[in-house]
């Protein structure tokens, strides 16, 4: 509930941009063409049904209490592999998920979970924002997923308890055993990780149609210049959902909509991990 109560202070500044009513202002997590039946991830309608509704669920005291009428859709049947978030009007928001994404190869539950807190990151994610835009980018909205929406929705899941046995790098293992003394923390740490990767395996099949064998962690990525407001790169978002994993700055740390130093890691609050990567996040370190 500290989750909650953290973006209730929060919603004047989360909702300041102007929206025309009834338009649909689309904040897309990612495109592709049709994912037809049978599933090649092997997950079921059940699963693709819960894994989102544990996200609605979650959010849905919050709607009501900012007064805020949500369209939640999950369409198994929709073969489009697409997840979306918008405005339909001053007091309405909608998200859309489509079923071709949970039969998108390397897919998991945990995957599933980890898109639906993406598309909430475009109205919770804070700094920075798109360019003129109402929305939290892309990357920010992934950073979100991993370091306040994830943990908050895995808090004393039982599943946690089966997270040790993930195919996950001996790295990312040490890190995350190193930075949370606590089990369910480490745990939630390793479900989190995974699940970014899990994503970033199914987008680089899709885009590819190769298979992803190797992990896409710790991988030397480009810098960018200025900050990347678009989709980055597959192993770059993987990247980012482990940061978010092992930044401490949790769900009661309120992020900020105007600086890129508020709920967040960062250089110049001291911090050495966690820090959104630089492969597509440039850092104010003046």
């Amino acid at each position: 509930m500290r989750f909650f109560l953290v973006f209730l202070l929060l919603m004047n500044t989360a909702f300041a941009c102007p929206v025309e009513p009834h338009e649909f202002v689309i904040a897309r997590f990612k495109g592709f063409t049709a994912e037809p039946l049978p599933s090649a991830s092997g997950l079921t309608e059940q699963d693709f049904t819960e894994a989102l509704g544990r996200v609605r669920d979650h959010y849905a005291k919050v709607f009501s209490d900012m007064g805020l009428a949500v369209d939640f859709t999950i369409d198994w049947n929709n073969e489009w592999f697409n997840a979306q978030t918008g405005w339909a009007g001053e007091k309405k928001l909608r998200f859309f998920f489509a079923g071709a994404l949970a039969r998108g190869r390397y897919m998991t539950r945990d995957g599933l979970m980890y898109v639906g807190c993406h598309e909430m990151g475009h109205h919770f994610g804070g700094f920075p924002k798109k360019e003129g835009k109402w929305s939290t980018s892309e990357g920010g909205a992934d950073y979100f997923a991993a370091l306040k929406c994830m943990r908050d929705i895995l808090k004393h899941d039982p599943e946690n308890e089966a997270a040790e046995a993930l195919e996950l790098p001996e790295g990312v293992k040490a890190k995350c055993r190193e930075v949370y003394a606590d089990a369910d923390d480490y745990r939630i740490c390793l479900r989190t990780a995974k699940a970014g990767e899990d994503i970033a395996k199914t987008f680089q099949f899709k885009a590819s149609r190769a298979e992803q064998a190797e992990s896409m962690f710790f991988r030397v990525l480009p810098e960018v210049s200025v900050t990347n407001t678009g989709y980055p790169p597959n192993a770059c978002r993987a990247e980012t959902a482990f940061q978010g994993a092992i930044c401490t700055k949790g769900p009661e740390f309120p992020v900020s909509y105007v600086n890129e130093f508020n709920g967040y890691c960062h250089e110049k609050n001291g911090d050495t991990f966690g820090m959104r990567p630089k492969c597509w996040f440039k850092p104010n370190l003046e």
